[in-house]
């Protein structure tokens, strides 16, 4: 209630509500207060660093982040050299939504790091968030032979709207792994070449679940979804 108010008599309430020992109540406070564009709501959201739940943790680096707070990055990296080394994939998002010079550094860093989760979900964010000045570093990692990663770069590939790429995505083509050539194919499409449509009409035929959901995006697709 208080949040939807948005009364700023009531926002004592969603303060007892940040240290609360319930994480839900947490969250939900949090979140209401995330929409709030003044310091007292940064601050609030900075005290849930300090909570003893991780989700409650990540949620508020999230939203630091996405309010592209001075203290964002600095926070998010503090919180990912502590967790798991198995969380690291959470954070790729973080960085590339901040995008300040220090994040895309970072964020850099994680397109190079070891495990190939990382990687993956460091070239997902890229494309996501349009970072199209890493596009060298997505274009390097195309031709590395990690299924997964190929993939992903070919539809980052696509949704930077990297021309100078369409070589390498036809190459990508020939790939024997069904989803790396499928991804490509969406991505010269995107493009602007349109012969690629055959081929994905054509996986759409042999019922490859992931190329009749592309459809949705091909000009004449309309039959064959019927079918």
């Amino acid at each position: 209630g208080a949040g939807i108010s948005g009364n700023d008599r009531a926002l004592y309430i969603l303060e007892e509500g940040i240290l609360s020992n319930i994480p839900q109540v947490q969250l939900i406070a949090m979140n209401l207060l995330s929409r709030l564009q003044n310091d007292y709501a940064d601050h609030a959201i900075n005290h849930c660093l300090r909570s003893n739940h991780l989700l409650v943790r990540l949620e508020a680096a999230y939203h630091l982040c996405l309010k592209k707070h001075p203290k964002a990055i600095a926070q998010a990296e503090s919180l990912m050299a502590k967790v798991d080394p198995a969380l690291h994939p959470a954070f790729p998002q973080l960085f590339a939504m901040a995008g300040t010079d220090q994040a895309l550094k970072i964020l850099k860093k994680m397109l190079a790091h070891q495990n190939e989760e990382v990687r993956v979900a460091a070239i997902q964010s890229v494309a996501k968030y349009g970072r199209d000045d890493l596009l060298p570093q997505i274009r390097i990692l195309s031709t590395h032979h990690p299924i997964a990663q190929q993939e992903i770069c070919a539809v980052a590939l696509g949704e930077l709207g990297d021309s100078s790429s369409v070589e390498r995505l036809k190459e990508m083509c020939l790939s024997t792994s069904p989803s790396v050539k499928l991804a490509a194919l969406q991505a010269l499409y995107r493009l602007d070449c349109k012969e690629a449509a055959r081929g994905m009409m054509g996986a759409a035929e042999e019922k490859f679940l992931p190329a009749i959901g592309m459809l949705g995006e091909v000009e004449g697709s309309e039959p064959l979804l019927a079918k």
